[in-house]
């Protein structure tokens, strides 16, 4: 095989292994040999079949047509294994063909998850910073209203303040007025009693009102005279002690 030139050498390596068997057939070699050698057995014989040729014996018809049928069918098993090769091939093409839309279509379905799984993520990124905006929306309005609430409620308690303050004022200036007015009352009753008490004073002071005086406790002390002589003793002897407490007062 290394005898032969590179081209031979390569020309006989890409033939398939049934072509070598054929030319080996159409050469003279042995059927069964032909038949149960291996690829590199088959081409170490061509190989030395092409450095020594060997005459062929001329074929009798009988043989001649053996060869051509044996021809034929090596050809049509050629042509056959070159259909099946070529079935095979396009076969493995439509099956790689179909392995690449299977894989187009996988990386398509992927593209495609990604891009829903994205968007489902980019949409509720979006209404969680918009629920969260809202939130801090509705926190502000709420502080908001709680401070004007707040707000309101200290002015309407300065009000308030306000208001008890005037009252207070008012009930003050009230009770300072009634205080003024009773004190101006009570110094005008004083100054009454005093007069009174003055006049009283000088009026019991006089003979007359004395002796007025004491004839009215006397109506009230002294009893009836009685009729009957009996007791006009008696009643002298009471009449006589009532004088003696009379003078006695009148001093």
């Amino acid at each position: 095989m290394e005898k032969l030139p590179k081209e031979q050498q390569e020309s006989i390596k890409k033939l398939n292994t049934e072509r070598i068997r054929a030319r080996l057939s159409k050469l003279g070699v042995d059927e069964e040999v032909v038949c149960t050698a291996g690829r590199d057995e088959l081409l170490a014989m061509l190989a030395e079949l092409m450095l020594n040729p060997i005459a062929p014996p001329e074929p009798t018809p009988a043989e001649a047509k053996e060869i051509r049928m044996r021809e034929m069918e090596l050809r049509e098993k050629e042509l056959n294994t070159q259909l099946e090769m070529h079935r095979q091939q396009l076969e493995a093409e439509r099956q790689q063909r179909m392995e690449q839309r299977q894989h187009v279509e996988a990386e398509r379905q992927r593209y495609e998850a990604e891009r829903q799984r994205y968007e489902a993520e980019q949409l509720a990124q979006r209404k969680q910073y918009e629920a969260e905006l809202e939130l801090r929306k509705a926190e502000q309005l709420a502080q908001h209203k709680q401070h004007e609430a707040e707000m309101e409620l200290r002015k309407a308690e300065l009000r308030i303040q306000e208001q008890q303050s005037r009252i207070q004022e008012q009930q003050s200036r009230i009770q300072e007025q009634h205080a003024a007015k009773d004190f101006k009352l009570r110094k005008e009753e004083s100054d009454r009693l005093r007069a009174r008490d003055a006049q009283l004073a000088e009026r019991d002071s006089s003979l007359a009102s004395q002796t007025k005086r004491y004839s009215d406790v006397l109506k009230h002390v002294l009893p009836r005279m009685p009729t009957d002589p009996g007791e006009l003793i008696h009643f002298l002897i009471h009449v006589k002690t009532c004088g003696s407490c009379m003078k006695s007062l009148m001093r």
